[in-house]
């Protein structure tokens, strides 16, 4: 088949590899094209409206159904069909088919102003243009750069690269042409609407002549049910009908056909990276998003934002200015695969490639961040398509932090439709952290933008600290099975394993609010642990009375938030109940973490709950647990808490373990001393 302009140049062409750029030409190899077809015979091309004659068929092919479900298109034509030759092809059952073995393609005069500045704009620096196709900018696209086959005419090697189902994604010429003609504000107002046929994943409707056409998609964001992203704008070349034969093949394919060019709804996951993560009151949380770089074909400025927004206020973003420029605290690292097959890498910079924008929380002051921002969008139309994207940062556990599950939620906003674009490439940030749509592009039109969420936006991302409770108890009142056991007036001091100094908490009401320092009972590790915080106190006393039952907390008890998983901690009793010994005081250890599977004889792990063991008491007044609860003697259930029992003097001790060796010893002592003082006594009478 031969393809050609007004000067009858012919051209080579491939319709595979151009309807991967959004584009369907017709055409074969510039070998072919010098073969004269002895089969080959002129054919009329008709002109709309002409008696008889129908139109041609345009199918466009999604995905799938939901990726075709309520869109809408318009047309242009911007090449037509001067004159044209085919043949009929006899096939094995008997039937036929049509052939175009060459065609004339001249510019729509409508476009033609339109057709010379897109064609300008999409040349190379080293693409002079063509004197013999002067006045056809549409005929020269034809003939110098939908070529396939690296053809002597073809000059675009970066579009038509082979059968690569990305190739659609690289920015060649014939793909720069096609969007610098479609983002002229006079080329929009010449688009008219089709009546397209949708059924399954395929869409139809019927243009008046054969040519060159242009599709652009316009359906409106509200009318998309799931797939948000328009097309990209497409081109393609219809078939011929002439005298009842419709010319529609070129080499065993279908002209008039394309596939739909609105790639795939982008995505974000949200990970955070436990092992690496202090996770208690003023640690460090370290987090991951990811993504990948869309389709961004026909954009001029593309607005693609991640934002991380805390469930609730506790945690604090942790900017780059508070690290050092070894170690920064936010990365964004890009990497792709080249065209060796090698992976490559690229960390952005901030504050050029992109920008990030913590929003501060209006319910504690400011000390916690309500969302963080980070707008790739200055760099993202220069990315390569499908490239992996992650951004690495931290964030910092705060006093706000409550009781219960750590969790961020993961938002990704992008445009969605290249026929209304932002002004800028800097997204406008509102102030609950969503991106503004009423950019206005360049033809006054509110820019759209469409958002995201993983299936599950806490998945791999959710985390606890944890907490240990204790409850104070007469040892004597246990013994003899007393309805009343519980003690106050107790006071502890924690330390953070092997450390000399005790840890600072804040006294916390029952609602998880900071309360004055005269209340008892529940405790959360403060998030200075330097003395700065006026708040914080070193000693520990237990609850007066059932006031914070609200959050299970009882007359005698201790509870002692805002802990690390996995962590020991010493618990020194430095003031015993009134009445009872300040001798024998106990001294522990804990250690806390997240349920698992043993600790809840065989059931599934509840990270949820807060296990801890206890070891080290050496006089046997610390009872470990035997059960996840307890029942107190009032008859109150409490989770997980650890028995503290007092005694009034040595004779409670309890007689095994740890402090009945000790009483033996001093048993031994006592007899040593007495046997002593005996003998020297005799020695004395003696003399």
């Amino acid at each position: 088949m031969m393809f050609h302009g007004k000067v009858r140049r012919f051209v080579g062409a491939s319709v595979a590899a151009a309807s991967l750029l959004a584009l369907a030409p017709m055409g074969i190899t510039a070998n072919a094209a010098d073969a004269a077809d002895s089969d080959s015979a002129p054919i009329a091309v008709p002109a709309a409206g002409q008696s008889g004659y129908n139109g041609e068929i345009i199918t466009i092919k999604g995905a799938n159904a939901e990726n075709m479900k309520n869109h809408t298109f318009s047309v242009v034509r911007i090449g037509d069909y001067e004159d044209a030759a085919g043949k009929s092809v006899a096939g094995g059952d008997g039937s036929a088919s049509y052939q175009l073995t060459s065609v004339s393609v001249g510019t729509d005069q409508d476009v033609l102003t339109l057709a010379n500045n897109a064609l300008a704009a999409a040349r190379d620096k080293n693409d002079q243009p063509d004197s013999a196709y002067a006045g056809n900018p549409v005929g020269e696209v034809a003939a110098t750069w939908l070529g396939y086959d690296g053809g002597s005419e073809n000059r675009d090697k970066v579009s038509n690269s082979g059968s690569d189902a990305d190739a659609w994604g690289k920015n060649g010429n014939l793909r720069r042409f096609v969007t610098e003609l479609a983002k002229q504000k006079d080329f929009l107002t010449k688009l008219q609407p089709v009546t397209a046929t949708t059924l399954g994943d395929t869409a139809t409707f019927t243009v008046a002549q054969p040519g060159l056409y242009v599709i652009e998609d316009t359906t409106e964001a509200a009318s998309k049910p799931s797939n948000p992203k328009q097309s990209i704008p497409m081109l393609v070349c219809t078939g011929i009908t002439s005298a009842g034969n419709n010319y529609n093949q070129l080499n065993g394919r279908t002209l008039g056909e394309i596939a739909m060019k609105n790639d795939d709804e982008p995505g974000i996951k949200k990970t955070l990276d436990v092992a690496n993560s202090d996770i208690e009151i003023g640690g460090i949380l370290n987090y991951k998003l990811s993504g990948t770089v869309p389709l961004t074909t026909g954009f001029t400025h593309y607005l693609y934002t991640m934002v991380d927004s805390p469930v609730h206020d506790g945690l604090t973003y942790i900017p780059d200015d508070s690290g050092s420029a070894a170690t920064p605290n936010t990365v964004v690292k890009v990497t792709w695969t080249d065209a060796d097959g090698k992976s490559q890498s690229k960390t952005l910079v901030q504050g050029t490639d992109y920008l990030v924008q913590a929003i501060a929380s209006t319910t504690d002051n400011g000390l916690s961040t309500a969302h963080v921002v980070f707008d790739l969008s200055p760099v993202i139309c220069s990315l390569q398509y499908k490239a992996s994207i992650s951004v690495t940062y931290k964030m910092r556990l705060n006093d706000s932090a409550q009781d219960g599950p750590v969790q961020n939620s993961a938002a990704l906003s992008y445009s969605t439709d290249v026929n209304h674009q932002p002004a800028t490439d800097k997204a406008v940030v509102n102030t609950d952290g969503t991106i503004a749509s009423d950019a206005q592009d360049g033809a006054n039109n509110n820019s759209t933008v469409s958002t995201t969420t993983p299936t599950d936006p806490n998945q791999g991302a959710t985390t606890y600290f944890r907490d240990f409770n204790l409850v104070k108890k007469s040892k004597a009142l246990v013994d003899s099975g007393a309805k009343d056991q519980t003690l106050v007036g107790a006071e502890f001091q924690v330390f953070d394993g092997d450390s000399k100094n005790p840890m600072y908490f804040r006294p916390m009401t029952d609602n998880g609010a900071l309360a004055v320092p005269s209340s008892h009972g529940s405790y959360k590790k403060a998030q200075h642990q330097d003395g700065s915080d006026k708040n914080a106190v070193t000693t520990l006393r237990v609850a007066d009375d059932d006031a914070q039952s609200a959050i299970g907390l009882y007359k005698g008890m201790l509870k002692v938030d805002g802990l690390k998983d996995g962590s020991t901690y010493i618990v020194k009793e430095t003031k015993a109940p009134a009445g009872f010994s300040s001798t024998f005081l106990p001294i522990f250890k804990v250690t806390v973490h997240g349920a698992t599977a043993s600790d809840n004889n065989g059931g599934f792990p509840n990270d949820a709950q807060s296990v801890t063991t206890n070891t080290g008491d050496a006089w046997g007044l610390v009872r470990k647990n035997s059960t996840p609860t307890l029942t107190t003697n009032a008859g109150h259930t409490i989770d997980n808490a650890i028995v503290v029992l007092n005694v009034s003097s040595i004779s409670q001790l309890p007689l095994t373990g740890g402090a009945g060796v000790i009483l033996a010893l001093l048993v031994v002592v006592v007899l040593m001393v007495a046997m002593g003082l005996l003998l020297l006594a005799r020695r004395r009478l003696n003399r």
